[in-house]
């Protein structure tokens, strides 16, 4: 900025000597890690999130692979890299921003200050990112999270700080330690208040973001009123200082470390969890001490005869080396042969959920057009029986609806929605979900029910979730569901009750057991007991026998089909899988093992037809 002269070359240079050693050392750790414990489906996935990664894209890969059940984030070993991708896609454009506005606006004022006339320019950039930002977080919230777009703004206002002239950068003592303490309170009022289902970034990014600001202004070095101020003295302390010049390995470290644990852990140590944690956390700062002192000093230091061309010679044949390794791993298909046939049997039924939706467009859109996917019977006539409504639960469980339609020769709908549980005016706020939405949504069940001449629907709900501390809603929703489905559709309303709860991911806990039965516990011995699943439903369960009495509502148990002989429910039969991920979603083999339940939706008259 003093001197008005930019080297794009030498600029980025420095940013391949500072990023690109260390990142690319932990990738193919984290290759070679994974190669060892991940399932062939999660060794692919590993392998393509490499790729990205090293072509500094995998905000867009994490992007795309943010589905509800595109597993869990906490168990992808490079998704922390998705920031790490936005920050390089940023210094690649910005350097160049700033060469564009510079030539602009110095071609309309040459004797004017380069960092004088580039404030405006940014600060137009920022505010209209930021705006942006808030539009993006409504529209799409996924989209606003990872992508540059709606962050960009946050990283430049580093830059419309360093374009401030000298004398708002220099303060009296009281207003610089007012900034001081302000910006710390904005970063830790932001880490302490901030929950997974607010919408991020847009608004709430900024208290953050101009935290990290007024920390900078109010502690540079040439600030003369916070040269002993207590909040300087606390950030320069050593061990402070100390992480911060081992940040960017720890950044890189950390994540795979603790999602490595997460995954072979499966949820067979919950109660020690925190401590298993911290001995991670301790080993990653080992690590990344380890990485600090002998990757990232030695490569940041320009050698002797080490020429700008070879540094850019060396990081292609790097990131070379790594596409090649992760595309290899992904058309392999993950080296499916490190496991054994009945090990992957267990395994794969976390991809093994839900009948097929033929319908591949937006799901809410569909509805409100009327269409829905059709599962059961596929002979041309065969009468719709049953539309099922509701959350994830409600797709997972429909293979069991759609096997008894099919032994009946009928057909059926499926109507879900991720975190959208059903019942007409119920919203549940969930960032996955359609919150307000759907109240429309429920209406447009309500009207392809009416005009296709449905005789039942099945409500299918994680209702634990759903009714805890929200009983009366759910009571009222129900009520309202039912008799306006009866009478303005002439449909008898059903609703299924939770299956038992398990407390890990039962596939890979079993496929694990399977493989190493003397490392991994039998998680059939901590399977949910009948005792445990009437104490933890007993409330909705209650509810849903009164509507039984006072409105009609009918009521399917899958519970007792799953059921065994020890007094716990059953993880597996005929060694397969019954449940898909975390305990509560039933996998195919699941759902049809249920199937028998709702034998009594075939063998039921219609209700009375609409009223007049």
């Amino acid at each position: 900025l003093k001197t008005g002269k930019l080297s794009l070359a030498a600029f980025w240079e420095r940013r391949i000597r500072r990023i690109m050693p260390a990142s690319l050392v932990m990738a193919a750790v984290t290759l070679g890690l994974g190669s060892v414990i991940l399932l062939p489906n999660d060794l692919q996935g590993l392998g393509k999130s490499l790729v990205a990664h090293v072509l500094t894209v995998s905000n867009f890969y994490f992007w795309k692979d943010s589905g509800y059940f595109d597993g869990a984030s906490e168990e992808k070993p490079l998704l922390h890299t998705w920031s790490l991708a936005v920050e390089e896609q940023f210094y690649i454009l910005y350097p160049l921003l700033f060469v564009i506005l510079g030539r602009i606006m110095t071609s309309r004022a040459k004797s004017a200050d380069p960092a004088r006339v580039l404030l405006p320019g940014f600060s137009a950039v920022a505010v209209a990112g930021l705006l942006l930002s808030v539009w993006m977080v409504q529209k799409e919230a996924q989209m606003a999270f990872y992508l540059l777009p709606s962050r960009f703004w946050e990283l430049l206002l580093g830059g419309i700080l360093a374009c401030f002239p000298d004398k708002w950068l220099r303060s009296s003592g009281p207003w610089s330690r007012v900034g001081a303490v302000a910006g710390l309170a904005l970063i830790i009022g932001s880490a302490v208040q901030l929950r997974e289902t607010m919408p991020f970034p847009g608004w709430l990014a900024l208290p953050p973001c101009l935290g990290g600001a007024l920390l900078i202004w109010a502690l540079a070095p040439d600030q003369p009123g916070t040269r002993s101020f207590w909040v300087r003295r606390v950030l320069e302390s050593r061990v402070l200082v100390g992480l911060g010049l081992i940040s960017f390995s720890l950044y890189l470290w950390h994540w795979p470390l603790l999602t490595f644990w997460e995954y072979m852990d499966a949820g067979f140590s919950r109660r020690t969890d925190d401590v298993v944690r911290l001995l991670i956390v301790l080993l990653a700062v080992g690590i990344s001490y380890a990485s600090w002192r002998w990757v990232e000093n030695p490569f940041r230091r320009a050698q002797p005869g080490s020429s700008r061309g070879r540094v850019f010679a060396c990081a292609f044949l790097g990131v070379a080396a790594l596409v090649l390794s992760g595309t290899w791993v992904n058309w392999s298909g993950g080296f499916p042969g490190r496991w054994a046939d009945s090990e992957l049997k267990l395994a794969n039924a976390e991809h093994e959920m839900g009948v097929e939706s033929q319908e591949k467009g937006d799901a809410f859109e569909a509805v409100k057009a009327g269409r829905a996917p059709s599962f059961g019977s596929e002979k041309a006539g065969a009468p719709v029986h049953a539309l099922v409504w509701g959350d994830s639960h409600a797709w997972c469980m429909s293979p069991a609806v759609a096997a008894a339609a099919e032994r009946h020769g009928k057909a059926g709908l499926l109507t879900w929605y991720p975190s959208t549980p059903p019942g007409l005016g119920f919203v549940q706020p969930a960032s996955s979900g359609l919150g307000p939405r759907a109240v429309e949504w429920g209406e447009a069940i309500l009207k392809i029910v009416k005009d296709q001449k449905i005789p039942n629907v099945v409500l299918v709900g994680y209702w634990r979730r759903v009714a805890k501390g929200r009983l009366e809603e759910l009571r009222m929703s129900l009520e309202q569901t039912v008799k306006r489905f009866r009478e303005e559709a002439g449909a008898q309303v059903w609703v299924v009750r939770d299956v038992p709860v398990h407390q890990v991911m039962v596939p890979r806990a079993l496929a694990f057991h399977q493989r190493l039965p003397w490392l991994f516990p039998d998680p059939a011995l901590s399977a949910c007991t009948t005792e445990e699943h009437t104490r933890a439903n007993a409330p909705f369960d209650a509810l849903f026998d009164a509507l039984k009495q006072s409105c009609g509502l009918r009521v399917l148990d899958p519970a007792p089909a799953l059921a065994g002989k020890d007094g716990r429910y059953l993880l597996a039969a005929d060694g397969a899988s019954l449940y898909g991920d975390v305990g509560h979603h039933l996998s195919i083999s699941g759902a049809l093992h249920v199937s028998s339940v709702f034998e009594p939706l075939f063998e039921t008259i219609r209700p009375d037809g609409p009223k007049k």
